[in-house]
């Protein structure tokens, strides 16, 4: 990396996720109704989701296999964090 130059605050882990087409459609359909790439609207949507307590534990609710690793989630600083 030369010096001076940062990330810029980007994102650094990618994911790969695969879409069936039904998803993919749709997904297209919103970003282009939000004014934003797929991508941008996709993250967006994990974002709001992983600060959703609510979601997390209708998530855990219907899928968790072990109790061991289930998180609680909870508000710290007006941010959710998971313990």
């Amino acid at each position: 990396m030369a010096a001076g130059r940062g990330l810029g605050g980007k994102r650094c882990i990618r994911k790969s996720v695969s879409l069936t087409n039904d998803q993919d459609k749709k997904s297209k359909l919103l970003a282009i109704s939000c004014d934003m790439s797929q991508a941008e609207l996709l993250s967006l949507m994990i974002k709001i989701s992983l600060d959703s307590p609510n979601l997390i534990n209708v998530l855990q609710d219907r899928y968790n296999k072990n109790e061991k690793f289930k998180v609680f989630p909870g508000h710290v600083n007006g941010k959710v964090e998971f313990f």
